[in-house]
């Protein structure tokens, strides 16, 4: 295959070649040397230096010269072609990265900017003006900078006059297209982003549709902003944005600091009850068994049980007194006009 194509080029060459030998030949032989010297120059005006990024592609009379695109496409180096106007070399940069500014939705004065003292424009003019509609049907405006490189030169020669003005039109037809499907809000946080590569993939399957020859590298938001008469109100509304993001993030620390305090706390309680619980348990089992032991003790002696009860009873009552005070028997059952004074004094 590698020597297929050297042969068939030296072939074309030797073709091409043929006719100017045979006319270089008959004026050496019929008219005289500054004749003929001056037609070589002629001849050899039609040769061309590629450079290595580029590569050249050769019409004769319009039409690309070549059958496969190993003889349509030169590379770098010097390249032999008719001169004009039978035929004309087109050099293309394949190895350049071309940049294209799309202004054309974006504000008619790129200079002016917002201020508090500046006099505010109340509408946008659409003659002067470009600008995008969003979902939510607000205006926003935008500044691209779109970047290609060709990738197939035959068609970049042949299939558009202009391909910036191509480019152009077709990025500016997907972003606006692009725009149309997002919020507002949308647009102004994460567009910069989003868009671009939206963008990049719609308007290259676009071009490729036509056969442009062209890869878009990228695109990128260069500056975007709402119209100038409603640059306050969104600053406004960015700013509380902004606020009530703060806020957010501030209960978050708030929550993340006081939650785990909160769930010690819990454990603790958690903990203190269940401990209240077993102790208030144990007791209660251990006076449940005691009273259990105290019942079948009395169903056995009863009057034993009921005298121990009442010493113990009275014992309690007496432990609790500060200063007592014994009073004797009464004669016989029964005391007769007896009185216990309590005092109130400590």
């Amino acid at each position: 295959m590698a020597e297929t194509e050297p042969a068939g080029r030296s072939n074309e060459i030797r073709r091409m070649a043929q006719p100017a030998v045979e006319v270089i030949g008959a004026l050496i032989r019929n008219a005289h040397w500054p004749i003929a010297l001056l037609f070589v120059a002629y001849l050899f005006s039609g040769v061309t230096a590629v450079k290595p990024d580029e590569v050249a592609i050769v019409l004769r009379f319009g039409r690309v010269l070549g059958d496969s695109p190993g003889e349509r496409i030169h590379t770098a180096g010097l390249l032999w072609a008719l001169p004009r106007p039978l035929d004309e070399v087109v050099r293309v940069p394949i190895g350049k990265v071309h940049e294209v500014e799309i202004a054309d939705l974006w504000r008619s004065s790129e200079g002016i900017r917002w201020s508090p003292e500046s006099v505010m424009a109340q509408t946008i003019d659409p003659e002067a003006e470009g600008y995008c509609l969003t979902g939510d049907r607000n205006i926003v405006q935008v500044y691209l900078l779109a970047r290609y490189r060709v990738v197939d030169p035959v068609a970049y020669v042949l299939l558009q006059e202009d391909p910036h003005a191509l480019l152009r039109n077709v990025v500016k037809a997907e972003v606006v297209r692009a725009t149309g499907r997002e919020s507002i809000d949308a647009v102004l946080s994460e567009g910069r982003k989003v868009l671009g590569n939206t963008v990049r993939t719609e308007a290259q399957g676009r071009l490729d549709a036509v056969a442009a020859g062209l890869e878009l590298i990228a695109v990128e938001i260069a500056d975007f902003a709402p119209p100038t008469a409603v640059i306050p109100a969104f600053i406004e509304v960015n700013t509380a944005y902004i606020e009530g993001y703060r806020t957010y993030v501030e209960a978050q620390r708030y929550r993340e600091t006081e939650l785990p305090k909160a769930e010690s706390n819990r454990d603790q309680m958690l903990a203190d009850a269940r401990i209240y619980a077993a102790n208030l348990l144990a007791d209660a089992r251990g006076d449940a068994q005691a009273f259990e032991a105290l019942a079948a003790e009395y169903q056995k002696n009863p009057r034993v049980v009921v005298e121990r009860l009442y010493i113990e009873g009275v014992e309690n009552a007496f432990s609790k007194a500060g200063r007592r005070k014994f009073v004797q028997p009464p004669v016989g059952e029964q005391y007769e006009e007896f009185r216990i004074t309590i005092s109130g004094r400590q």
